[in-house]
Order: C-alpha cells, then sequence, then structure tokens
C-alpha cells in the first residue's frame, strides 16, 4: 500500500511540473518584421518586443502539446516501474509505447554517466558516445525528476542532418538518476517533416526564425536557411548578451531593429528565446 502512495504521488508531481516545464523550455527565435517609413522611437521598440513576447507563447503552444501527447502515454501507461534496469525500460518504451513515429529524429537513451546504449532505430555507431558534456544532460543529471529541457541542434549521420530533442530522465525508486531518454525530432525544411510542419502550420511570420541555444536555425519559412549559424551575427550576440531587450543597429544604408525575449520563467540557462529585427528607415 505504502508503494502505491508513493507511486501515485510520484506521478502527480511528474503531471503537474511536465507542461510548464516543456512549454518554457521549448526554442529560441528570431524574428524579422516589416518596414518603417521613419525613425523608430522607444515606443515602436516597446510595441516590437511585445509582438515578439507574444509569438513566443505562440510558438510555445504548438511544441509543448506535441510533446504533451507523446510523452504523457510513456511516463504514465508504459515506463511506470522504476525497479526495472534501464535497459529493460528502454526495451518496454520501444515495443509498448504508441506515437513514437513523431519522433522521426530518433530515440537515444543514455546511462547514468551519459553514455549512448541503445537507439532507435539502430545506430551502432552511436553505442558508448559520450553526451555527458551538454548542459542538458547536466540539468536533468543534477535536478530532481519532473524537468524536460529541449537540446541544441546535434548533427547526426555522414549527411550531418539535425536533431532538436527533449531529454527526459530515468530516475530509480529512491529518485536516483540513472540516465536519460532523448525523444529527437529532425530539422529537415520539407512538408513531411513533423517539426517543420508544426511550426509552419502556426504562421509565425513570413520571416521567422526560430533558433538554438547556440544561435542554429531551427525553423525558417525560407528553407535554405534551416541549419544556418546565426552566432557569427553581431547585432544577435550584442542583443543576448546585453541586457536590453531591443537593440537598433545599421545594416548597409538601413536602420534596423532587433528586439528578444527569453523563454518565460526559464530555469536553464541556454534555452531558448525569441527576437525580431524590423528595417527602420534611414536615420535623419
Amino acid at each position: 500500500m505504502k508503494r502505491n502512495r508513493l507511486g501515485s504521488l510520484r506521478a502527480k508531481i511528474i503531471a503537474w511540473s511536465f507542461v510548464p516545464t516543456v512549454i518554457i523550455l521549448s526554442a529560441v527565435a528570431w524574428f524579422t518584421f516589416f518596414s518603417y517609413q521613419k525613425v523608430i522611437g522607444d515606443l515602436a521598440i516597446k510595441q516590437d518586443w511585445a509582438v515578439v513576447h507574444a509569438k513566443a507563447d505562440q510558438a510555445h503552444e504548438p511544441f509543448a502539446g506535441l510533446l504533451n501527447t507523446r510523452l504523457r502515454s510513456i511516463l504514465f501507461e508504459v515506463d511506470t516501474d522504476p525497479s526495472l534496469a534501464p535497459e529493460v525500460r528502454a526495451e518496454n518504451i520501444l515495443e509498448r509505447a504508441p506515437g513514437l513515429e513523431t519522433f522521426d529524429g530518433g530515440i537515444y537513451f543514455v546511462d547514468q554517466d551519459g553514455k549512448v546504449f541503445k537507439t532507435h532505430p539502430d545506430r551502432p555507431e552511436w553505442m558508448g558516445q559520450d553526451w555527458s558534456d551538454t548542459p542538458q544532460f547536466r540539468f536533468v543529471r543534477d535536478n530532481p525528476p519532473g524537468s524536460a529541457p529541449v537540446s541544441d541542434y546535434r548533427a547526426i549521420g555522414t549527411d550531418e542532418s539535425g536533431i532538436v530533442c527533449v531529454v527526459w530522465p530515468m530516475h530509480g525508486q529512491e529518485a536516483q538518476f540513472l540516465g536519460a531518454a532523448y525523444y529527437c525530432l529532425a530539422i529537415e525544411p520539407t512538408g513531411q517533416n513533423v517539426l517543420y510542419r508544426l511550426f509552419n502550420g502556426v504562421s509565425l511570420g513570413r520571416n521567422v526564425y526560430i533558433i538554438d541555444g547556440n544561435q542554429r536555425i531551427i525553423f525558417s519559412p525560407d528553407p535554405s536557411q534551416v541549419g544556418r549559424d546565426l552566432s557569427g551575427e553581431a547585432a544577435v550576440q550584442q542583443l543576448l548578451q546585453g541586457e536590453s531587450m531591443s537593440i537598433r543597429f545599421r545594416k548597409g544604408t538601413e536602420d534596423m531593429l532587433i528586439s528578444s525575449t527569453p523563454s518565460p520563467s526559464s530555469s536553464m540557462p541556454g534555452t531558448a528565446g525569441l527576437s525580431s529585427r524590423s528595417r527602420a528607415g534611414p536615420r535623419s
């Protein structure tokens, strides 16, 4: 009876914490907006940031909904016995969990040291790889159950196609950390790709860029931009490293505005935020 009560409590804690965690640790974005015909004043900057902030929520909602739908069935219907070895739990998930085809970037299980011990589909070359150097692994290893950060862009395979993954920890009966499962979405600018179709259907804007914590583009309506590294963009770095949510800068003959908003209540450094850039017209 005591074990049942503990199991019920564990389920309630995870159910309460999972939804907000996924929402606040979802993605980073960079927006480009419409042209202004005069110099942008403080009001215009505030309005631009407000639009960006609203777009952040608009992007988070379907992403969080997708993950909740798939992962809740794993947590509450399949991976329910913390006394089992991680290898057995991984097998159970891959054999019994519904909707795993959503994770078109693959599913990867790592042990308590961050070493890959099982993959789906099979990737023998990945066995034994050490993923412990990522902030997402350290976060789930060092924090109590109930946190699910989303990874930065990771290149896989010989063609170096990209994935992003929601990282869910595996804990034992005494809440000790045993490893983690990486449920991954492929980064491909095609109509068949789960993540691209998801964000494209939200209609965030004509020039929307969703980027990871390293400023790598995860989504853009322009397929040629997906995967591009923006970390070398001086304006992006100035914005992310400064205290202001908006900055103005000069690009050629154009006056530009870029605004940002971090993921709401983000509890882990390096997770996503949103920004926007607009042409402001010539300075007077």
